[in-house]
């Protein structure tokens, strides 16, 4: 708009521009030409002399066009509505690429550029319907890109039945006997690999049993051992030392029977003892915060409802916000006798008080809610903070002072331990003592001597 005054009578800064004159009485002539330039472009744009695109105002309903524009270091949009054939911009965004935007495709560039444009033109977005068009075949290019995913992973696969070989899976032997004597009774498993290598297993049990049990009870040892051989080697000790056994090509080894003990029948349950432990302060926050549930008194559930917004979980482990330190790891009774233990007295211990190992264990990143009140008790219980620390010379009491009613006189008074009962009853004595200072001249009477 003003491309012919720049530098003649206009200086351009950042921000501002700046009409100029060289003489006084040229100054408001020059002022007035800029005016009516001004002026002439607010007005009709098409009659500006050589002027730049102005952002339109957009009308209410009205179908915008957004043009999409790449390159290897930007992206570039421009909006737009059309009144009859004239297109006028109603807004510009650019975004200069970082490193590794650069390296991306065309078709990712695009993309970009509209989810930019999207994102800082949102309420034209939200209120207008907008066309995005581009010098790129969006529709072609995804269909063929996808049509040339499907052939790059269809093509030249072998027939199926090519694939699917007839293969001869390896076949192990497998041989078991019970046995039932007078001395006991007991089991014998052979397992015979593909290699023809024996791997042999003796089984004894320990309570009685008929030849028909025995015989049981060696079918059953051999489908374990014939399933624990099935499983992956990676999972179970027990199979791979099997294997490792009978695929060994020492004889010595395969000689050897391992005995395994069977205490009961396999048929019969052992015995469960169910160890019922002790709910720990987290269960009700964590039930809570994984699936709502709040405890039947009312009074109980106000209190959770405000302490879980001081808790959330991480790797499904509990922790809780705290102002001026790191996030504090929620743990149970035993894990903080254990925490307890070793920051006191451990490698790093030094043995200190009860509040200097409260700060210290929050410095370590742990919380339960007694830490304070378990630190003290904890403290007590030391033997060897009990042992060296430093002897209190305070007395356990504070002290009461007696005053003395005039100068070198006291009264003192005692209780005499329990007596014989007297009349009334009486059984204790109070004694009231006067002291009085001897000043050697009071009581000097050569008189009497």
């Amino acid at each position: 708009m003003f491309a012919d005054l720049i530098g003649k009578t206009m200086k351009v800064y950042v921000d501002d521009m700046l009409v100029k004159s060289m003489e006084v009485g040229d100054h408001v002539t020059h002022l007035n030409y800029t005016f009516q330039i001004l002026k002439r472009g607010l007005s009709a744009p098409e009659k500006a002399p050589r002027a730049g695109p102005l952002l339109s105002k957009p009308k209410p309903s009205e179908i915008f066009q957004l043009y999409l524009a790449i390159s290897n270091e930007a992206i570039s949009a421009v909006l737009i509505r059309e009144e009859g054939m004239t297109q006028l911009p109603i807004y510009y965004t650019s975004k200069a690429l970082l490193s590794p935007e650069t390296r991306y495709p065309d078709m990712e560039k695009l993309a970009l550029a509209l989810i930019t444009t999207s994102r800082k033109l949102r309420p034209y977005f939200q209120a207008h319907t907008i066309h995005v068009l581009t010098n790129f075949p969006l529709r072609a290019a995804i269909k063929g890109q996808a049509l040339a995913d499907f052939v790059a992973e269809f093509v030249n696969l072998p027939e199926v039945d090519e694939i699917i070989e007839n293969v001869e899976l390896p076949t192990w032997n497998l041989f078991m006997d019970g046995s039932f004597g007078d001395t006991g009774s007991g089991a014998e498993v052979v397992l015979i690999s593909p290699e023809g290598h024996k791997l042999n297993s003796a089984i004894r049990f320990m309570f009685k049993a008929t030849n028909n049990v025995a015989e049981y009870e060696a079918l059953l040892a051999s489908s374990r051992l014939a399933r624990e051989m099935q499983i992956p080697r990676v999972e179970n000790a027990h199979a791979d030392a099997l294997s490792k056994l009978a695929s060994s090509k020492d004889f010595e080894l395969l000689t050897i029977v391992p005995i395994e003990y069977l205490l009961i029948p396999s048929t019969e349950a052992p015995n469960v003892m169910w160890v019922v432990g002790t709910p720990t302060w987290m269960q009700p926050i964590i039930a809570y915060l994984k699936d709502q549930v709040l405890p039947a008194n009312k009074h109980e559930t106000y209190k959770l409802r405000r302490r879980p917004a001081y808790f959330f979980f991480i790797d499904d482990v509990l922790y809780k916000r705290s102002f001026s330190s790191p996030l504090l790891r929620c743990v149970g009774r035993e894990d903080a006798t254990y925490i307890l233990r070793e920051v006191h007295e451990g490698v790093c211990g030094n043995h200190s008080g009860g509040l200097s190992l409260v700060q210290k264990i929050r410095r370590q990143g742990y919380y339960w809610p007694t830490l304070k009140n378990d630190a003290l008790q904890f403290i007590r219980k030391c033997d060897k903070c009990q042992r060296f620390s430093p002897i209190q010379r305070q007395p356990s009491q504070d002290l009461t002072a007696v005053s003395s009613p005039w100068p070198f006189s006291k009264w003192g008074v005692d209780l005499i331990s329990p007596l014989p009962k007297g009349r009334g009853g009486t059984n204790f004595a109070i004694f009231g003592i006067l002291l009085v200072s001897d000043n050697s001249k009071q009581f000097d009477d050569k008189k009497e001597a």
